[in-house]
């Protein structure tokens, strides 16, 4: 009995402390030319960014007012969506946990010929087991080189998720497109619903 209350009085400890504190699930900003996560939330195991199969040369160029930034080229030329090429990010919670996620941002700039369309998704994991796949957002870029944020809202509650952000519609094979300060939002929660609730007494 005592294992179990302890057990109980860990998990709504890591819940109040997540959930107060954590604004950020994990962040990437590539600072150091390093594609590991630059930061993540207590309970959260989150992966290296990572271009998909089949682009260009990756380099690590100035970043959106930060000192380096994630690039490739060799992005898709077609006007239809592309779904071979992409940046891909990871994240999942330890176990006894869910991921709240609330939210997904990232900068991006295009070269002068990088892509004028994107496409995010997220592929995920729930607690039961079953995954799912859900879009995250759509855009298009303008035809400029400034850097820009991109942002949407986002309600999952999972154990594991994997975003990932298409490009495509370049003007050219050789034109870059880079990313920055990607981040996801949210908290760490508890994902034991029958444990037993735990009431406190003075003692007599």
């Amino acid at each position: 009995m005592k294992n179990v209350f302890t057990r109980c009085a860990i998990l709504l400890a890591v819940f109040f402390i997540n959930y107060g504190l954590q604004a950020q699930l994990a962040t990437w900003n590539f600072d150091g030319e390093v594609t590991a996560p630059s930061s993540s939330a207590m309970d959260v195991v989150a992966d290296p960014a990572v271009f998909s199969r089949g682009l260009g040369t990756t380099s690590f160029p100035a970043g959106n007012s930060s000192t380096d930034s994630y690039s490739t080229n060799n992005w898709s030329t077609d006007a239809a969506f592309d779904d071979t090429k992409f940046l891909q990010i990871s994240l999942s919670a330890d176990e006894c946990n869910l991921l709240e996620i609330r939210g997904f941002d990232f900068d991006e700039r295009r070269s002068g010929t990088g892509v004028l369309s994107f496409f995010v998704e997220v592929y995920y994991t729930l607690a039961d087991g079953s995954t799912g796949t859900t879009t995250v957002m759509t855009g298009t870029v303008p035809d400029d080189i400034d850097w820009r944020s991109q942002s949407s809202p986002l309600s999952l509650d999972c154990t594991q998720a994997t975003f990932r952000i298409y490009g495509f519609d370049a003007e050219a094979t050789g034109g870059t497109w880079r990313f920055d300060n990607i981040s996801i939002a949210g908290s760490v929660i508890p994902s034991d619903t029958n444990a037993p609730v735990v009431s406190l007494s003075p003692i007599p």
